[in-house]
Formats: structure tokens, sequence, C-alpha cells
């Protein structure tokens, strides 16, 4: 049977088919619960039919215990990934450190990257982890600069970036995030003016108003990531 765990994923496939962690929590515990019951049932029939009252007291008692053990679970993987994907408003956006781990996954961007940057999610994710730039901020810059990828100044330079091209918009992300993490979000970078829309703002773009076209993109990109994430836990 074809079996695989990636860690790094809230999603396990067993002969291809997803089950999600909630789906795996349910089943190990349930599996619990029939072992428990069925060791309630071997001692009884060891015991040759005695103390019947204290064996069914003593079923009830593990499912009920398991019960509220599974429903805690549940819960508690509801709770924190129903607040996975934060929601911001334009004046928090202003002021949210762009070192800071974005909160989604590719499987969120994947709903909603479109036109000529769909197909890059694991890219923009990759860079994150990377470097340690909010990939919600890249997408935002790229989504800006090159109308979602598809008004390019140069070969795949969806960020406005520099004077030259790129051999693959991949690599575009990997340079672009790598020079905002080195020279706009370190306080050691030579283009420094803060770690937030604003500060790199005031070197990365020429138009004043860079920082809030940006701003507004990663509101409606945060706004549907997280609705469509909420919409995906009540509908499992």
């Amino acid at each position: 049977m074809y079996f695989n765990m990636n860690r790094n994923k809230d999603y396990y496939n067993f002969n291809k088919k997803k089950f999600s962690k909630k789906q795996i929590i349910s089943l190990i515990l349930l599996t619990i619960l029939l072992l428990s019951l069925l060791s309630v049932i071997l001692v009884g029939i060891v015991l040759g039919g005695q103390d019947a009252q204290q064996i069914r007291i003593s079923t009830v008692a593990h499912s009920t215990a398991v019960h509220t053990l599974v429903s805690k679970e549940i819960k508690i993987y509801y709770d924190k990934e129903k607040n996975r994907i934060p929601q911001y408003s334009m004046e928090e956006i202003y002021q949210l450190d762009l070192r800071k781990a974005s909160g989604v996954r590719e499987e969120d961007l994947k709903k909603v990257l479109k036109l000529g940057l769909k197909g890059l999610e694991k890219d923009f994710i990759k860079a994150e982890k990377k470097y340690g730039v909010n990939c919600v901020f890249l997408v935002s810059i790229a989504a800006l600069e090159s109308g979602w990828g598809t008004m390019l100044f140069k070969p795949n330079n969806m960020f406005g970036f520099g004077r030259s091209g790129f051999s693959s918009k991949s690599e575009c992300i990997d340079v672009v995030a790598k020079s905002l993490s080195q020279d706009y979000l370190s306080p050691n970078g030579g283009l420094y003016n803060g770690p937030t829309l604003k500060g790199v703002n005031r070197r990365y773009a020429s138009s004043s108003k860079w920082y809030y076209k940006v701003g507004k993109n990663m509101v409606s990109l945060y706004s549907e990531m997280r609705r469509n994430n909420l919409n995906s836990l009540k509908a499992k």
C-alpha cells in the first residue's frame, strides 16, 4: 500500500487519498477506543461472565473518556487552524513587520494566484522560508508591478526590479526576495528605512503611493485566503 507522509503539510496520503489532520486524529482515537472496548470484552470472557455489570460500567467509562478526548483534540485543531491566516486592516498592514511569517501555505496561495503568477505558489513560499520575507508581500509587489505576471518590462521580471531580466520567474522571485531581505529589511542593509511597507517604499519605488497599492493587495489577499480557509474548515 502506498503511504506518503510529508511533515511540512497538513495532509497525509493513503493510496493517493487525502486525509486532513482532524480526520487522522479521529481515526487514531477511534482505534484506541476500539482496542479499549476489545480489552474489556476479553476480560469479560476470561471472567466467564462474572461481574457483568462492572464490565458494562467500564465500557461506558472508556467510551465517554475517548469521546471527550476526540472532541477536545478536534476543537484544539479547529481553533488553531481558523486563526492561522490573520486578517488585517489597511492601518495594520502599514505597521506589519514584513519579516514576520505570513501564516499561509502553498495550498492557500493556489486558490488566489492568477494569470501569470499562477503556478508560482511554491516559489513564493520557498522564498519566505529561505529569506524571511513575507510571501504575501512578495505576491502583492509582483501583482502590482506586472499586472499579475502578465506585463513584464524585461524577461521574467515581475517586480520592476533592476534593469535586467531573469532566466525564469522562479529565479526572479528568489533574487528579489534575497535583495529585500538583505538590503531593505535588514538594519544592516544599505536601503533600510524600517521593515514596513512605508520603509521599503522610500528606496524601492519612485511613487510615494506604492506602499498603499501594495498594502491594498495584501489586505485583499489575506482576506480572501482567510475566508477560503474558514469555508474549508466548515466543509470538513
